[in-house]
């Protein structure tokens, strides 16, 4: 909740004040304070005579000026130039509001350009030092750190904490669009409007997405369909193709079928026919010779390979079986040393005490044996500490023994096996040789010149059967084929992925169309204006009943459209007179006030009251803004510029 409590206000060389300044300690006034003013540059006879141009309207534009940068009468048109004080090249103002505190500085430079210097704290021990410095890295960043925590427009802020001689801030003197605006940041709830147009940003990108991302997801399926298409035309034209061909095939066996029933019908031809079997049969057997060769190669690099990995085996297994020789030949000798020092103890355990020694024949002393007696026991323990050591590591040893050595049984295994097979396919090829070598015994027999052109002619189709097989084995559609099939899946991948993208865009869309309606014009904002509307045209009621006796009447509806009758009688707000507009801004004005407090809790903490009973208002008038002070001054701290006597003597000083 904001309190918007001003404590502190001070100016130097700021509009017209000079170099002394002012300095405000608003805890120190009453709550209505009248501002009176001394024109220093045309003193006059007497302070009323001479009071116009002493500053006094001044004091609220010094505020506005700390808080915004800018003036409350021509915020467009007094640049920073003309808020320095005429006499002096650099100015500032400071004030200090609930727990914040904010300094400007202007300086003019040489080429009349204005710098100016903008810097803000926030400490709720009113202590202003680097620790709660808050000024951002720009000017526009921190002035606006400064609104959120005012929550207050510029404009919003003049119409409710200033009421001046114009009416260039009232509300009637607003559109539609301006009076909406306003009142949703008086009531802290333009924060919805900015909602409003990031989710109209944000719908509007995601419908875009979407629309992109459905006609990206139809072309897919289209090219899905085609790729089905082209798919199915190119395994027609292989299987026409492959069809074809293999007619061709048939149609060139069936020529050859012909030509051998006549080649058989000569003398020869049954010769001719035996020996063209063997032709055929000898191809074969070479072809079958050629594959038995090439797995004779491969076997012969998987068996050297084999041995290879035997003999290095071999070796590992020969050094592994040297160290466990070695760890069994020292836990003999450490359990042989073991032994005698259990001879010694068990031998020294045994003697009597006090009895003769039959080899040195003394006395027999524990003290004399004593220390070797514990020392045989020591080397016993640490003997066996040593054993048991040793032997855990011969048992990892022996592990990787045993393992090495059941990979040798198994390499050893494939080499046997592998042997076998080069037996069976050496025996393989060697019977083949032997046959072919049978069967070129047979040989080409004469024939006349009828026969060897049938001959020819047979040998001639029999080639061209050869490549036509061949060209079967690689029809030009196969590669096609696979590179379409493959496209039509890959196509399917994306269409599936798209589908998957575009259904969750689809789902988001709904939530930011709710929050697009409940952030828009008829959705939360509507719905809180038109709950205060009833409190604003009471309020309203309430002001002019104290400003005109509630002869005039004046009543929003919710879009802000006002209707005012006198008497009854509907009127034009631009046919009053400016001292009916004026009492009727004002009432409007700190109706609005009121609503801002009941609504957020919170309200600025004074109000100025300048030139308040301007536009010749008749005394009944300012009877009523002399009690409408009073009442507003229960809640806020009034301050009230007015050169009417009849004000000034009611206020009694």
């Amino acid at each position: 909740m904001r309190n918007l409590k001003i404590k502190y206000v001070r100016a130097k060389n700021i509009l017209c004040f000079g170099e002394d300044g002012i300095e405000l300690y608003l805890d120190d006034f009453s709550n209505v304070v009248q501002i009176k003013g001394l024109n220093l540059d045309n003193p006059g006879t007497t302070d009323e005579d001479r009071s116009n141009g002493s500053g006094k309207s001044s004091i609220p534009e010094i505020l506005s000026i700390a808080l915004y940068g800018k003036t409350i009468k021509y915020p467009k048109k007094l640049r920073p130039k003309n808020i320095i004080n005429t006499l002096a090249s650099e100015g500032e103002v400071e004030i200090i509001w609930d727990d914040y505190r904010v300094t400007r500085r202007y300086k003019k430079g040489k080429t009349d350009n204005i710098s100016t210097k903008l810097k803000i704290w926030e400490s709720s021990d009113q202590i202003w030092d680097k620790d709660s410095e808050q000024t951002k890295g720009t000017m526009a960043e921190s002035q606006k750190w400064i609104e959120e925590k005012i929550g207050l427009t510029h404009r919003a802020f003049c119409s409710v904490v200033v009421f001046e001689d114009s009416d260039r801030n009232s509300f009637l003197e607003m559109d539609a669009a301006e009076k909406r605006e306003f009142v949703e940041n008086l009531l802290g709830i333009d924060v919805f409007r900015r909602y409003h147009e990031v989710v109209k940003s944000n719908l509007k990108e995601k419908k875009k997405a979407s629309d992109a991302l459905a006609v990206a997801y139809e072309q897919l399926k289209i090219a899905y369909e085609q790729c089905g298409t082209r798919l199915g035309e190119l395994v027609k034209k292989d299987e026409d193709w492959t069809k074809t061909k293999k007619s061709e095939i048939e149609l060139l066996n069936q020529k050859i079928t012909m030509r051998q029933e006549k080649l058989k019908e000569t003398d020869l031809g049954q010769k001719i026919n035996e020996w063209e079997q063997a032709q055929n049969k000898i191809l074969e057997l070479q072809n079958e010779i050629e594959t038995n060769q090439s797995k004779k190669e491969r076997f012969q690099e998987a068996i050297e390979s084999a041995r290879s990995k035997s003999e290095g085996l071999g070796l590992e297994i020969e050094s592994i079986k040297e160290r466990l020789q070695e760890g069994t030949i020292e836990v003999r000798e450490l359990r042989s040393e073991i032994s005698s020092n259990e001879k010694l103890v068990e031998s020294l355990s045994g003697l009597k005490v006090g009895a003769t020694c039959d080899k040195c024949l003394s006395v027999i002393n524990p003290a004399n044996y004593g220390h070797v007696l514990s020392e045989a026991k020591g080397e016993i323990d640490s003997l066996n500490s040593k054993v048991q050591v040793r032997v855990s590591k011969m048992k990892e040893v022996k592990v990787s023994y045993d393992e090495k050595v059941e990979n040798l049984k198994k390499l050893q295994t494939v080499v046997s096996e592998a042997d076998k097979k080069m037996t069976a396919l050496n025996n393989k090829i060697q019977s083949s040789n032997t046959e072919i070598m049978n069967l070129n015994k047979i040989t080409k027999p004469d024939g006349d010149a009828e026969q060897v052109k049938l001959e020819t002619e047979i040998t001639a189709l029999r080639k061209a059967i050869s490549e036509k097989e061949k060209e079967l084995e690689n029809s030009p559609y196969q590669e096609i084929v696979s590179q379409t099939e493959k496209e039509k899946v890959d196509r399917k991948k994306d269409i599936e992925s798209k589908s998957v993208e575009l259904k969750k865009l689809e789902e988001e869309i709904p939530y930011y169309e709710f929050w697009y309606k409940a952030f828009g014009d008829d959705g939360i904002r509507k719905y809180v204006i038109e709950g205060v509307i009833p409190a604003l045209n009471s309020r309203i009621s309430y002001w002019m009943d104290y400003l005109i006796d509630g002869v005039i009447k004046i009543e929003f509806d919710n879009s802000f459209q006002a209707t005012i009758s006198r008497s009854g009688n509907a009127v034009d707000y631009h046919g009053m007179s400016k001292s009916e507009r004026r009492k009727i801004n004002l009432s409007i004005s700190q109706a609005l006030a009121y609503v801002m407090m009941i609504n957020s809790g919170s309200c600025p903490s004074l109000v100025f009251l300048d030139e308040i009973t301007g536009g010749s208002i008749d005394r009944a008038g300012v009877i009523g803004i002399h009690k409408m002070i009073f009442e507003l001054a229960k809640e806020r701290q009034v301050f009230v510029t007015t050169h009417n006597e009849n004000l000034m003597n009611m206020m009694g000083g």
